[in-house]
């Protein structure tokens, strides 16, 4: 018998195969959640007999519904069948296709998963679906090889219905941004919620992700939507992420926001393997990498000098690599030099307390022990005082 597991895999291997986004088939395994409950089980219905003979795992009587979808097979007036015939209702795979063929007629990257669910499955409990979400996002993120979301905290694109569809076919780099809200050194004076609420109700301008410097991160628009980010082509072709900031920072208060700086490195991160551009500041001619507004004035529309001279690109992209900052290079360069000098002096034998197993270089004139310094230079005085014997005895 096949397990709930087993039954959440061929969902997400039709959406793979299909095309469709992550969010689109954790919205699949939502109304699968909904419709039979979690774990999941495949349901015959008591009403269409061919069912019972189908491998099942519970018996249901919910109108003439099958499955993991719980789809209709009932003929209509017109004598078509609902959704299809009982047997590919039945097959986790041929169902969860018949589901995304509907889905995908939507424009279910925006707006609220739980409404795109609802619409395709015309449910009497419309707001069952939402509930479910995040269950469903942690089973896909797990048979998934690990999660596909977190480069945001939390999802308010459904606000944001301005700008318009793009392909993410033409998209080229990342673009950081500075909010410049608030006027102190660490710019708490807006948060990324508040930021975000100001764009969407004045409509004034958008990015793809918002990071506060509590490192909160709030998706505003998905990939294959155009920002209102740089009053150029910047907004066709580039992902853009905002902090909340101010370009005139010196990099000390840059660096005092570490926080944010680890998240904007986090969404940096995420983009660059998920389209295979190279982590590295580059300028609009050498694109694809990650730039600033400000080099995007070279296309016009703009005369933003964000985020700054002063920004500390390298230890963002450092983040974004998963790579240590240099101030954790040096902490780490620090200890492992300890550990190699101990390693050292546990060999050579130092002199003073505490530091390891005694080793002889010889005695002084007065019978005490030498320490290494003092043993080599004896060392070579003999090798010098042998030298010149030799030279000595030549010459005669």
């Amino acid at each position: 018998m096949s397990t709930s597991d087993d039954y959440a895999r061929e969902v997400i291997r039709a959406g793979h195969d299909m095309g469709v986004s992550p969010r689109g088939i954790v919205i699949g395994l939502a109304t699968c959640i909904v419709e039979v409950g979690y774990p999941l089980r495949m349901y015959a219905n008591r009403k269409v007999p061919e069912s019972l003979l189908l491998p099942h795992d519970a018996v249901g009587d919910d109108g003439y519904s099958v499955g993991l979808f719980q789809q209709q097979i009932r003929r209509g007036a017109s004598g078509e069948w609902w959704w299809s015939d009982c047997a590919t209702c039945m097959n986790p795979y041929k169902s969860a296709r018949l589901f995304f063929e509907r889905l995908t007629k939507r424009d279910y990257n925006r707006g609220d998963p739980g409404a795109h669910a609802q619409a395709v499955q015309g449910s009497a409990f419309p707001d069952r679906y939402g509930k479910r979400m995040a269950e469903a996002q942690q089973l896909y993120d797990r048979l998934s090889g690990g999660p596909v979301s977190t480069y945001y905290d939390s999802d308010r694109s459904a606000e944001f219905g301005f700008g318009g569809p793009r392909p993410v076919s033409g998209l080229r780099g990342v673009c950081i941004h500075t909010t410049e809200s608030g006027k102190s050194a660490t710019a708490t004076a807006r948060t990324a919620d508040d930021v975000t609420t100001y764009q969407a109700t004045s409509q004034t301008g958008s990015y793809n992700v918002m990071v506060g410097v509590d490192g909160k991160r709030i998706l505003q628009n998905t990939d294959d939507w155009q920002t209102w980010s740089t009053g150029n082509k910047g907004n066709d072709i580039l992902l853009h992420v905002c902090v909340v900031g101010n370009a005139s920072q010196t990099r000390a208060e840059w660096l005092a926001q570490d926080k944010m700086l680890r998240a904007v490195g986090g969404v940096i991160g995420h983009w660059c393997r998920l389209y295979g551009w190279p982590i590295k500041k580059v300028d609009a001619a050498h694109l694809p990498g990650v730039l600033g507004h400000v080099d995007t004035r070279v296309w016009g529309g703009t005369d933003h000098t964000d985020p700054g001279p002063n920004f500390p690109y390298d230890v963002v992209l450092a983040y974004a690599q998963g790579a240590p900052t240099d101030e954790e290079i040096d902490m780490a360069s620090a200890a492992d030099l300890e550990r190699k000098l101990d390693l050292i002096l546990d060999q050579i034998g130092p002199k003073l307390p505490g530091w390891g197993p005694q080793s002889s270089f010889g005695k002084d004139a007065q019978g005490r022990e030498l320490t290494l310094r003092d043993g080599v230079i004896a060392k070579l005085d003999r090798m010098q005082a042998d030298i010149d014997a030799i030279r000595k005895a030549v010459t005669k």
